[in-house]
């Protein structure tokens, strides 16, 4: 089973459209209830979202409404948010993809669409900036905590150069699909602005740039990354911070 992740307006969607085009039974509907209408032309292609997005656990799985269970050897992709992830029972953390999105990108794309549609399950988000350094830190936490395979993909670079940036990931999740026949499905974006920032938003620079890596950062590095933010947390943000 493959699980996609991220902290929402991180590329899920993306990554779930990619790997139904690479062949893989993903779960979830491209547009619940009326998102077409409302949300289609913020993503043409759909969200592929299901009621597991806020974890797969007892309350969860079977679905209370259709009594339909998900088995953890399931051949299927499931988009499952950042919180989420935390709450899913051990036995379904096969292979994590965790679409990891610039701090200001996600703040930007945030402050556009409010996160609609996020659910009452979603944790409140006064501060987006916060929001997405707590999140990837949680996770990076849980990963370690409790053994499960994690791999963060940053989504710049996949939105930029996807015939450099697919094959990798996809061999990972041990898949042999067609990279042009995924690969259209990515369009290209401008790269994020790298500007001088206040030490919040250095401590927040160090921590994508540790993700970007790809592999899960060791528990020193994340305490080095805490310890940085700790140290910032009375310097406020910039406007570019949400």
């Amino acid at each position: 089973m493959i699980l996609v992740s991220g902290t929402g307006r991180s590329g899920t969607s993306l990554w779930m459209q990619l790997l139904k085009a690479a062949g893989v039974t993903v779960v979830g509907e491209a547009f619940p209830r009326d998102w077409e209408q409302r949300l289609g032309q913020a993503n043409p292609y759909g969200f592929y979202e299901s009621t597991l997005i806020h974890g797969i656990n007892f309350t969860t799985n079977p679905d209370p409404r259709t009594k339909a269970k998900l088995e953890p050897d399931a051949p299927v992709a499931v988009k499952v948010f950042s919180w989420g992830i935390r709450r899913t029972e051990r036995a379904y953390l096969d292979k994590v993809l965790v679409s990891v999105r610039h701090w200001r990108g996600f703040c930007e794309s945030f402050a556009r669409l409010d996160l609609l549609d996020r659910g009452p399950a979603a944790p409140p988000v006064p501060d987006p900036a916060l929001f997405w350094f707590r999140e990837h830190i949680a996770l990076a936490r849980d990963a370690h905590n409790r053994g499960y395979s994690v791999r963060f993909v940053p989504f710049e670079p996949l939105r930029s150069h996807p015939e450099s940036a697919l094959p990798t990931v996809l061999e990972w999740l041990g898949l042999d699909a067609d990279i042009a026949g995924t690969a259209w499905l990515v369009r290209r974006c401008e790269a994020v602005q790298e500007v001088p920032g206040t030490a919040r938003e250095r401590a927040l620079d160090q921590l994508y740039a540790a993700l970007s890596e790809g592999n899960l950062p060791t528990a020193r590095t994340l305490d080095h990354l805490e310890a940085a933010w700790t140290a910032a947390a009375n310097d406020p943000p910039s406007a570019t911070a949400g």
